[in-house]
């Protein structure tokens, strides 16, 4: 017979269960909604509007952490645009871009949109209200790695709530013991399935159309990154290339800080970064490649990049998951009792 849960495990468990499966709805929702966004925007209509307001605001107390500018500036941009004859106004920028930016891309955006310029507007034709400057230019993939990690604890913790009881599989496994391969597996598979799309964003993207665009800031930062040394928690400072460049599509400008492919990228020798800054220095004129159907999709060089980090991620996780599976299959067929 399986233990039964006391009464204060059955209390926490129900508050777990509680708490992932709201977290689990909330993730799906956003799922949802963001995948809803993201084709909606594609289809909306593209209207002629001017820069109304173009202001940024930094705090009073505002100062760089780690020699790393501080995401805590805000920027107004107001725009006025007409549909059917109507006037409308708006300060939507881009619907999935937080409010809060560092000094350099406040600038940037402020630069990027002075007062009186005109500029491309996209609006929902059903609800003209609803526009935005920039659409979306993908779907972000840490709504569904989260959902796919907090699903199976949900389920789990729930059944556990329901019964009351410890429960097992056939074998005689527990069935909360199955989450941490199942969490790693799943991370595995997510990071797969990116490792997937930047292959094929990076083969798709040699063959794009280019445009003429010109360096906008080119910098290296430091980053303080926490690790273990000798058992001792410390922290090693770390070096970063921020390139940021704007380029022309049609009659639209554009800016982006992609030039490759790689998800991430810092060192602890300073020069390799100083490299990458020394090859596109400011001002300096590049060949961008655009994405032909999203011109915002945009990289520099599309040869390099984009593959190392995903890859260790995708073996590291799947093979911790497969392997402690394989131990817990291996331990559940063996005399090995697990305490019911």
């Amino acid at each position: 017979m399986p233990a039964m849960l006391s009464s204060a495990a059955l209390i926490w468990t129900r508050i777990g269960a509680g708490f992932f499966l709201c977290m689990a709805l909330g993730l799906l929702y956003m799922i949802w909604h963001g995948r809803h966004r993201f084709v909606k925007e594609r289809a909306w209509l593209a209207v002629s509007g001017e820069i109304l307001v173009s202001s940024m605001k930094v705090p009073d107390n505002h100062k760089a952490r780690y020699d790393r500018a501080v995401a805590d500036c805000t920027t107004t941009i107001r725009y006025r645009y007409s549909v059917g004859g109507q006037v409308y106004e708006s300060e939507c920028l881009r619907s999935d871009r937080s409010a809060y930016m560092t000094p350099q891309d406040a600038q940037e955006t402020v630069t990027k949109y002075p007062v009186g310029r005109r500029v491309e507007v996209f609006c929902d034709p059903g609800h003209p209200t609803d526009a935005v400057l920039e659409k979306r230019s993908g779907i972000s993939p840490i709504p569904y790695v989260f959902f796919v990690l907090f699903t199976p604890i949900a389920a789990i913790l729930t059944a556990h709530a329901i019964t009351g009881r410890v429960l097992y599989t056939a074998n005689g496994v527990p069935l909360f013991v199955l989450l941490l391969p199942a969490m790693l597996i799943a991370a595995g598979l997510a990071s797969a399935a990116k490792l997937s799309a930047l292959i094929a964003a990076r083969k798709a993207s040699r063959t794009w159309p280019t445009a003429s665009g010109t360096i906008t800031r080119s910098d290296m930062i430091k980053v303080r990154v926490a690790t273990t040394r000798r058992g001792m928690h410390v922290y090693e400072t770390n070096y970063q290339a921020v390139i940021r460049f704007s380029y022309r599509v049609g009659a639209r400008d554009y800016s982006s800080d992609r030039y490759n492919w790689s998800w991430y990228e810092a060192w602890d020798d300073p020069a390799r970064a100083l490299a990458i800054t020394a090859k596109y220095p400011p001002g300096a004129k590049v060949q961008v490649y655009c994405d032909p159907a999203d011109p915002q999709n945009a990289v520099l060089d599309p040869t390099k990049g984009g593959v190392a980090m995903p890859l260790i991620f995708t073996v590291m996780f799947l093979g911790m998951g497969l392997l402690f599976l394989f131990l817990l299959l291996l331990l559940s067929a063996s005399s090995v009792k697990w305490g019911h």
